[in-house]
């Protein structure tokens, strides 16, 4: 009998527990190696798997059966499920496997359950030798993270991507590896598959050009498909803040030198706008992942250098490298074999790296080691910048070294503890800004010993004078100090935790225990060691970061797990509390206003805020990736997640730095939803106090022209421009008249050439609440009554100044809801004071008709008409019926609860006349006009909460459609219908110049009205590249991506 195993099964014998059981032994033992991977290795196949069911042989001795297979087998895989703590053979086949082998060898699967409630308990703890802060050597109990594999999701799913991970450890790879051998057999195979069908489709065809050209058709199209997969790869890893791999991704989807056929699909055009931030324009608080600093292995820590043009980090496996934050460039990567090195900034040029065995000292230009010491401490020191050419070693046996930066030399030595009988080691140690005091804690054991073992010292802060050389301390208590901070106004301030300890908030594994966590803040002087005050601190989720943070206006900050309190720095008194819903990973204050920016675990920056009414509280955005464990603020944010090997910077004002300001253009508030834009004219209309201004710019030589005051009393909110007409531009406003029951009705023209301005009355009876009124080729239209008993559609002639109106026969009103004029189709739709009075004006022809709706319609909210005027699509945000010009019903659509934002009609050359449809659910669906029988749905980006109306545009040359919602606007793909750009704070496309009229902030914060030009793709590949520069996607990750 063969008696060894790759592996031993060990589980419950209940239903499900057998099942899982029984499909690993197959997966395992039908698991395919691919080939390159069994030549590393030397494992061709995963063929001996013990489970006792079916390989216990006849005897009456199962005990030395199954421990011979223990023994014997090289992995034990535990099947843990909620049945397994009822088993007692489970636990002792772990006992007698870890007899022989490692915890390393223990592989564990989820049947079901958490993982904390059904993995045996001995399988997610160790132990480990650790020295106290007493010198003393003790065994403590440490978390452990046996490789699980989920077996909880979808049996398809585990067997693709979590009997992987068992395969992977035994035969000896890397999980990552292993799934990227089998990605590149993948695609090596579907390669194959398509050259064989191509292959195929020449043998049968016979003609060598058709041939030829059906192959390279092929080619083209699996080129497309590769495309359309690595733009949705770069979407994905851009949506969670990897720009640079996105960058890569979107670039690789694109023609390149090397693959000058790969097509241009409107996925990777999408892609590699977003990712290179084509269009986008600088706004009030934009905040962007910007970059990605990799490191070969779990990021440990990360600092930046005081100017913020460094960066440092340290991995899992020692290994230290520092970055450019300019250029991204890497500067320096040492790896060190000590898991207790360490590194500090000296300056922007200069680092420090130490442990306990040795200090080395780099130059950051040139990454030069400029000297080495031996230390022979037990502890490693702590270093701090003392003058601008020497180092402060401090070390915690009391011991002071001021070195040399240029060689090491020390320039002199002291000692801050002559006796040390009764203190033990200093921890803590804090230098102050002026160099002139060390503070730190000291601790000794007390006379009467605690119940509790942490509570057997006596704590000291301690402040050492550099100048004089005296050393004061003061007894604290029995809680050891923390966070000891110096303000600069001879205060100093730490807290100490009043808890048992392990009795807080913690996380563990899987599991996150919440409570209470309650601390003393102190502030004692500096100069005596006289206390000042204390405060009670109280917070109740687990603690990342927690610190002492110097505001303005002589207040402080302390800040720890989810709670922050602002203390005024002489008096103790509590100015603010602040309690967040996440644990606090950082709190700065960059613009020294005194108010805190905190950023917490799940990505959310979170600031405190008061509302008009006086009720004050915290106030969060969601801006970074989740699960982060460290945050540093200087000039950007970097953050890092739990497990990554990715530092993200997010900068701040990321943007398009291609974006050109108007010429001439002055600083203006955000201008009002009315504008308007031709080839001639961009006209924006601004609050002026009470009043109203008119600014005129030229799109087409991008310059700003003149403001017009339209008036000093009327709001914008009652101004319309209606558009131009013979070089001038005419505006539209009712002012209301006090005690009247009507308004007045003024039309404004400003003539473009001359620059003169006219304003004309055009009626003292004006009824609407909106402006019912529009240019119409060279006549304005607007709706009057006359003696509130008839009504019409009265036109005036722009050319002759000729009045006529067209009578809406039969109606007996005084108030128009709704007027809308129509583009080419010389036709505007009439909605009365009550929603079934609806009808149809014929402004060519001079005549109207009513519209007969549905008895339940409940008012007609969006409507649309060809270009021929021979149908008519309205909507009541319920439905959408379809008529023609004579009233009969073509079709209906029910809008399924979701309102159309707008509609218009299209004659597509592929499909024939059909009707657009913009909905507020982010849609944009597509209907043949002569029956309403549904084509298609394709995505459109819209404001979350928002009901602008949809308006668009269509673009042929570009093959563009325009949809624009307030000044929102989606670039559609005529050919695939795929959006491929969205452009915010934009105010239209100019089509002479084929340019997006947009606003933007500048850097003092003042908002300018410019322009992007619409980018080629050859644009869009051009920006990218300048972005990454000479920076190189990974090989594992182009494996993993199958790019070349």
């Amino acid at each position: 009998m063969i008696n060894y195993y790759n592996a031993f099964i060990s589980y419950k014998h209940a239903d499900l527990d057998n099942k899982v059981a029984a499909e690993i032994v197959r997966g395992l033992e039908h698991y395919h190696i691919p080939k390159k991977i069994q030549k590393s290795t030397g494992i061709k196949k995963i063929d001996r798997i013990f489970r006792d069911k079916d390989e216990l042989p006849i005897t009456n001795d199962l005990n030395d059966t199954i421990s011979e297979a223990l023994k014997n087998a090289d992995y034990l895989i535990v099947i843990c499920s909620t049945n397994t703590c009822k088993s007692t053979w489970v636990e002792k086949e772990i006992e007698t496997f870890l007899q022989n082998h490692t915890m390393n060898q223990v592989l564990t699967v989820l049947a079901d359950g958490e993982p904390y409630d059904v993995i045996p308990k001995m399988l997610l703890t160790g132990k480990r030798n650790v020295v106290d802060e007493n010198g003393e050597t003790k065994t403590i109990e440490v978390p452990l993270e046996p490789l699980s594999c989920d077996f909880r999701l979808p049996l398809k799913k585990a067997r693709a991507e979590e009997l992987p991970r068992l395969a992977a450890a035994l035969i000896g790879c890397s999980y990552d590896e292993l799934m990227n051998r089998h990605r590149q057999y993948k695609m090596r195979r579907m390669t194959a598959i398509f050259a064989g069908a191509m292959a195929l489709t020449i043998g049968f065809s016979g003609y060598m050009l058709y041939s030829r050209t059906l192959i390279h058709q092929n080619y083209i199209e699996s080129l497309r498909s590769q495309s359309r997969f690595l733009a949705t790869q770069s979407t994905t890893v851009f949506s969670d803040a990897n720009r640079i791999d996105a960058i890569h991704l979107a670039l690789a989807a694109l023609p390149t030198e090397e693959n000058s056929e790969m097509p241009v699909t409107p996925e990777a055009v999408k892609a590699i706008t977003k990712a290179s931030y084509a269009y986008v324009s600088l706004s009030g608080s934009s905040i962007s992942a910007n970059w990605n600093y990799t490191m070969p292995n779990i990021v440990r820590s990360f600092k930046i250098s005081r100017d913020g043009t460094k960066l440092a980090a340290i991995d899992d496996a020692c290994c230290i490298t520092v970055w450019d934050t300019s250029s991204h460039k890497q500067i320096l990567s040492l790896n060190f074999d000590d898991y207790d090195i360490t590194y500090e900034f000296f300056n922007s040029d200069k680092i420090s790296i130490y442990s306990d065995k040795a200090f080395y000292f780099y130059d950051l230009n040139s990454g030069e080691l400029l000297w080495k010491k031996d230390l022979q401490e037990s502890y490693g020191p702590s270093v701090f910048k003392y003058t601008d050419n020497s180092l402060l070693l401090a070390f915690k046996s009391g011991e002071l070294v001021e070195c040399s930066i240029d060689d090491g030399s020390e320039i002199s030595t002291s000692t801050f503890l002559e006796n040390r009988d009764i203190l033990e080691y200093a921890s803590s140690l804090t230098l102050s800004d002026d160099k002139t005091k060390l503070a730190f804690s000291m601790s000794a054991p007390k006379e009467e010993k605690s119940d509790e073992v942490f509570k057997n010292n006596n704590y000291y802060l301690c402040v050492y004078d550099m100048e004089t050389k005296e050393l004061k301390s003061e007894l604290i208590g029995d809680c050891s100090l923390t966070s000891i901070t110096f303000d600069g106004n001879n205060n100093i301030f730490f807290a100490c935790h009043t808890g048992s300890f392990g009795d807080g908030s913690t996380r563990y594994n899987y599991y996150t225990f919440t409570t209470d966590d309650f601390s003393e803040i102190y502030c004692y002087s500096s100069e005596d060691l006289t206390q000042k005050w204390t405060q009670e601190f109280v917070c109740d989720d687990v603690e990342y970061d927690s610190s002492f943070l110097p505001l303005a206006n002589g207040t402080v900050l302390y800040h720890a797990g989810n709670a922050g309190s602002i203390y005024d720095c002489e008096t103790g008194e509590v100015i603010e509390n602040h309690h967040l819903t996440d644990s606090i990973i950082n709190a700065s204050d960059n613009d020294g206003d005194g108010v805190p920016l905190y950023v917490v675990r799940s990505g959310a920056t979170v600031m405190p805020t008061t509302l008009g009414s006086g009720s004050k509280g915290v106030a969060s955005i969601d801006r970074f990736t989740d699960k982060l464990d460290e945050v540093h603020v200087n000039g950007a944010y970097y953050t890092h997640q739990t497990y990554s090997h990715d530092i993200i910077s997010y900068g701040v004002n990321v943007c398009d730095e291609d974006w050109t300001k108007f010429t001439n253009c002055e600083a203006t508030d955000s201008p009002s939803s009315s504008h308007y834009l031709d080839d001639d004219v961009l006209a924006l209309l601004y609050d002026n106090d009470d009043g109203t201004d008119l600014a005129i710019l030229d799109p087409n030589d991008k310059t700003y022209k003149t403001t017009i005051t339209l008036s000093d009393t009327v709001a914008p909110y009652r101004f319309k421009i209606l558009g131009t007409y013979n070089k001038v531009l005419y505006v539209v406003y009712n002012e209301y008249i006090s005690g009247n029951t009507a308004d007045y009705l003024k039309l404004v023209s400003y003539n473009l050439v001359t620059k003169e301005t006219e304003e004309k009355e055009l009626t003292d009876n004006y009824t609407p609440m909106d402006i019912c009124c529009g240019l119409v080729d060279n006549k304005i239209a607007y709706f009057l009554t006359e003696d509130y008993k008839s009504c019409g559609i009265y036109l005036l002639d722009l050319d002759t100044g000729k009045e006529e109106v067209i009578p809406i026969e039969g109606l007996e009103l005084t108030y128009c809801k709704s007027l809308q004029f129509f583009d080419n189709s010389h036709l505007a739709y009439f909605i009365g004071d009550t929603d079934d009075k609806n009808y149809i004006i014929d402004l060519e022809n001079k005549k109207s008709f009513e519209i007969t709706l549905p008895e339940d319609w409940s008012g007609t909210t969006s409507i649309a008409v060809t270009s021929k005027g021979d149908k008519i699509a309205f909507s009541n945000d319920e439905v959408i019926i379809v008529k023609n010009i004579e009233g009969e019903l073509l079709g209906e659509i029910d809008c399924e609860h979701v309102p159309p934002l707008g509609m218009t009609f299209y004659d597509d050359p592929n499909q024939g006349e059909t009707l657009l449809v913009a909905y507020s659910n982010g849609s944009l669906a597509r209907y043949m006009s002569n029956d309403c029988t549904y084509i298609a749905t394709s995505d459109l980006s819209t404001y979350a909460n928002d009901s602008s109306e949809a308006t668009f545009k269509f673009d042929q040359e570009n093959g563009c459609l325009y949809v624009t919602m307030d000044k929102l606007v989606d670039i559609i793909d005529l050919n695939s219908w795929y959006e491929t750009t969205v452009i915010e704070a934009c105010l239209g496309h100019h089509i002479p110049t084929d340019t997006f009229i947009t606003s933007s902030y500048s850097d003092s914060k003042e908002r300018y009205i410019g322009y992007f030009k619409h980018y080629t793709t050859e644009d869009l590949i051009n920006k990218a590249q300048n972005i990454i520069q000479d920076t190189e996607m990974p090989a594992n990750k182009k494996a993993m991506y199958g790019i070349g």
